[in-house]
């Protein structure tokens, strides 16, 4: 093959994943934008001198930041692990747009000063003043679509039927498995990549994976767009699109390669082990479809690995 095909194959090879990351990237920034205020939070443990005197910078009657909320944990708000009983939940409010991380980060660095310990971080509680009586049935409807990622997922999906067919690419039915066996092929390295990013966590807290979020604080759009709309949008364009044209170009494994490397872009901003951690899932879930040819089993793993973010 020449060289000039080879780079025509690379560069199709990337277009649909970059409909993805736009898409994805444009209606999260507008659902931040239009939708009502986050909350960024986390737990802390230490000795109550310690937890008392971080209070008093966070807590919004008399802190240092606005919208600051203080609260212990109790029967109705338990505490994630690994977090103890005796922990505390410090949170600052309306934020807007990119204010999340700073914030989150914000309290860590108050927590620090006080000598306690942040037990848990990376939690957020997102469109916390979304008020339904207070908005048109249009502007529900936008706010669910761009919530749930049904919009982007609808590009995504158009893009690859648009043009599957003249770049010979797979049905998405297709597979070497049978649909059955496939989808338990994906559970199980799922589970496998599960307990790995669970390891890695203890070792590096921001490349492991998060767990204990919770359907009434993020939405239930949202966490559809977890489960399903964005595991399918990933696989559609960055396993049966990206995989499938690259391997054309350089081999099947640099393209798995390259599938995995496409993740680092994506999820760049929130930090180094973040993204590498992503490109690794990125990589073995392409390894995987390189094996099975089978999004049922691609599309199975990268699903229970968003559901199991609703975990303890």
């Amino acid at each position: 093959m020449t060289l000039p095909r080879r780079t025509l194959l690379l560069v199709l090879a990337l277009c649909l994943p970059l409909v993805y990351a736009v898409a994805l990237r444009g209606f999260m920034l507008a659902e931040m934008r239009t939708a009502g205020a986050d909350r960024a939070l986390v737990w802390v443990e230490g000795t109550p001198a310690q937890l008392n005197a971080l209070a008093e910078q966070v807590d919004a009657r008399h802190g240092r930041v606005p919208a600051g909320r203080v609260r212990e944990a109790s029967a109705t708000l338990p505490p994630p692990r690994p977090c103890g009983p005796q922990a505390r939940e410090y949170s600052i409010g309306a934020l807007n747009h990119d204010q999340n991380h700073p914030a989150r980060k914000l309290l860590e660095q108050l927590a620090a000063e006080t000598g306690a310990t942040v037990c848990r971080s990376n939690m957020f509680v997102f469109n916390e003043l979304h008020v339904p009586a207070e908005r048109s049935p249009g502007e529900i409807a936008a706010s669910i679509g761009m919530q749930s990622l049904l919009l982007p997922a609808g590009f995504v999906i158009a893009g690859y039927w648009a043009f599957a067919r003249q770049l010979s690419l797979p049905a998405p039915g297709a597979g070497l498995l049978p649909r059955g066996k496939a989808v338990a092929c994906g559970l199980a390295v799922a589970l496998v990549l599960w307990c790995g990013l669970k390891l890695l966590g203890l070792w590096i807290p921001d490349a492991g994976i998060d767990s204990g979020y919770r359907v009434a604080a993020i939405g239930l759009p949202i966490a559809v767009s977890l489960v399903l709309f964005e595991p399918l949008m990933q696989e559609l364009s960055l396993r049966l699109w990206l995989v499938t044209l690259a391997e054309r170009a350089v081999g099947t494994w640099p393209a798995v390669l390259m599938s995995g490397l496409a993740m680092v872009p994506m999820y760049y901003s929130l930090g180094w082990a973040t993204s590498l951690s992503s490109a690794a899932v990125g990589c073995a879930l392409a390894a995987l479809y390189a094996r099975t040819r089978s999004l049922w089993a691609t599309l199975a793993a990268n699903s229970a690995l968003g559901f199991a973010l609703f975990l303890p």
